[in-house]
């Protein structure tokens, strides 16, 4: 690929998600707290995290396996088994 063809198809990838980032604002996530971070799948592991760091899923009062059992059981399933301390 020529590098003059390659600037051409960049300039379009960005010009392609400005327009997508400008156009539809309402596809974001909300700007005001709601009580979790609801785009970030960190905050939906965190009690596969305190299984496979301390052997126990509850270590405090914030349990989202409540809300997202399958994708809390998931990443235990990818990642808390298999970890060696």
């Amino acid at each position: 690929m020529s590098k003059h063809r390659w600037l051409i198809l960049a300039a379009a990838i960005l010009l392609a998600a400005t327009a997508q980032r400008t156009v539809w604002l309402r596809a974001d996530p909300p700007n005001t707290s709601v009580g979790i971070v609801w785009h970030d799948e960190g905050s939906w592991v965190h009690n596969a995290r305190n299984a496979a760091l301390w052997g126990t899923w509850r270590t405090d009062n914030w349990n989202p396996v409540f809300i997202a059992p399958v994708f809390t059981a998931l990443e235990y399933g990818v990642s808390g088994r298999n970890r060696t301390r």
